[in-house]
């Protein structure tokens, strides 16, 4: 199981597309777009975003049950990401997404591991545009669906 740990408005301000959306939207997009990252990795992998802030300053819609999404609360999110690393079982296991070089520094010198944040997002749009180009070509369109089920209500009266 990997540990992925977000340093989230350092991700956000990597984001071109949702630059002058609202900093509530943003956060929102972020933590949807870490659910559609999660459901191309392993179910078992664990996904914490940390924010600067209070838990107040979030709208509701942003909490997910599939990303923990963490305040710092009264501190730094620089310092509750390396309280993580710090306070972890098998730090070999955490991936810590941000570009600030500091954290960087200190996560690798506990064992853990880092990616810079603009590098995280160009390889997760690449597997989400893998991931629709696949889904894409399962579609069933709205005939095909429709001889489908015209069919299986043929089989099912001529048995039934």
């Amino acid at each position: 199981m990997l540990h992925f740990i977000v340093d989230g408005y350092n991700l956000i301000n990597k984001i071109a597309e949702i630059k002058n959306l609202s900093l509530s939207d943003k956060r929102s997009y972020l933590v949807f777009l870490l659910e559609d990252f999660r459901r191309t990795t392993s179910l078992n992998n664990k996904i914490s975003v940390v924010f600067d802030g209070r838990e107040d300053v979030i709208s509701s819609e942003v909490l997910s049950r599939r990303i923990e999404v963490m305040f710092s609360k009264g501190e730094s999110a620089d310092l509750l990401i390396k309280k993580l690393v710090k306070n972890s079982p098998n730090p070999r296991n955490i991936l810590v997404i941000t570009e600030d070089k500091a954290i960087i520094n200190y996560v690798r010198s506990r064992g853990a591991n880092s990616e810079k944040s603009s590098e995280f997002l160009k390889n997760l749009k690449k597997k989400l545009k893998k991931k629709r180009e696949l889904e894409d070509n399962f579609k069933i369109d709205t005939f095909k669906a429709y001889q489908i089920t015209e069919e299986l209500r043929r089989i099912w009266e001529e048995k039934y």
